[in-house]
């Protein structure tokens, strides 16, 4: 049975949130600010990555804990700092380049108070007309509901969302044979030369990183999915209406399990085994980096022509929709591309092979 909701309207204060915990608010209540502060989030910045943290108090954990989940449900990227000083938070919008950060905490007011202090512009945290508004989302639940889906197998173990994709696409592609696939450069390598896809007579379309880019190619080629290793997961005719939604995506994995009669972990074991890096962002400033990216392009296509290798393989191809992203001989490849939301690259490489386990 679902645990009912507690929390009193009067926790929303002229610039941040209090109440006594559990008595003023449950953990169900806090799950719901959380939702009220990604949708206002989400309302200003898409794809926002927001960083929190928690005081001293026994409580608070638990208490961010809710508040996470909350902001997840409504397709805020989350990173904990753990145990801080509010001016840890908010630094962090600076060093770390987050788009909002919250604070669990009730500051100077006794033990058994809980609060929260949140922020979207730098070094700026709500005011009266801010906590109103968040008041009136979290009271009335008017919330943005998530638009990506993330996915664990059995035994716990998180499962990047581009081989969830790829299950996907093999499920769909029995019921629907000569269908196109739309999947960003970020995705595994695997849907190239998937064998289910190809006797299916599928064809899969690398294309720009990007909620809307994906959205827009999958309407444009009359695709019938989408698949962005970022989660957002786009159906089609007659799937869906071509937007990314985490609800149908999620309908979409159970279709899989349903036809499969495998265990998640059963399916991904079924695939190639590739070995991938998470994606990383080092720095490079605006102005600087799409020169980086066409200075590396020539160099890498400098390479190709010269047929040398890289670690002693060939580079066999060379895309550039959307940065470079070049493969190799084995399988392998690696994306370097200019980041669209700040002043980074994005690099991402996966291998059939691991060094890793010669030791």
């Amino acid at each position: 049975m679902q645990n009912s909701i507690k929390i009193d309207p009067l926790g929303f204060r002229e610039y941040d949130a209090r109440w006594l915990y559990p008595e003023n608010i449950n953990s169900e209540g806090i799950k719901l600010v959380g939702k009220g502060f990604g949708t206002q989030v989400i309302n200003k910045i898409k794809n926002p990555r927001i960083t929190i943290g928690h005081d001293y108090r026994s409580y608070s954990e638990e208490v961010k804990k809710n508040f996470i989940e909350g902001l997840i449900s409504t397709g805020c990227h989350v990173e904990d700092i753990g145990l801080c000083l509010s001016p840890t938070i908010y630094f962090s919008q600076f060093d770390l380049y987050s788009d909002a950060v919250a604070m669990i905490t009730a500051s100077h007011n006794e033990n058994g108070w809980t609060g929260i202090k949140m922020g979207i512009e730098k070094g700026l945290t709500h005011c009266f007309e801010e906590m109103e508004e968040l008041k009136n989302l979290v009271i009335n639940k008017k919330f943005k509901i998530g638009d990506r889906v993330g996915v664990i197998d059995n035994k716990g173990n998180e499962i990047f969302s581009d081989k969830i994709g790829l299950l996907i696409a093999r499920n769909i592609s029995k019921k629907h044979p000569n269908s196109k696939f739309i999947v960003d450069v970020k995705s595994t390598g695997l849907f190239a030369k998937d064998e289910v896809l190809k006797n299916n007579k599928c064809k899969t379309i690398y294309w720009k990183t990007g909620h809307s880019y994906i959205k827009r190619k999958v309407n444009e080629e009359k695709a019938i999915a989408g698949f962005e290793k970022s989660g957002h997961f786009f159906f089609n005719h007659p799937l869906g209406y071509g937007y990314d939604d985490g609800i149908n995506s999620a309908i979409q994995v159970c279709h899989l399990l349903d036809s499969q009669n495998k265990k998640m972990k059963q399916l991904i074991n079924d695939l190639p085994k590739t070995f991938q890096s998470p994606t990383m962002s080092p720095f490079c400033k605006d102005e600087e980096k799409y020169i980086v990216i066409d200075k590396l392009l020539s160099k890498f296509k400098s390479l190709k022509e010269r047929k040398e290798k890289i670690d002693g393989i060939q580079i066999v191809d060379i895309l550039t929709v959307n940065g470079i992203r070049f493969t190799l001989e084995d399988g392998s490849w690696g994306l370097i591309r200019a980041s669209s939301n700040k002043p980074s690259l994005v690099v991402v490489t996966e291998s059939p092979t691991s060094k890793m386990l010669e030791y």
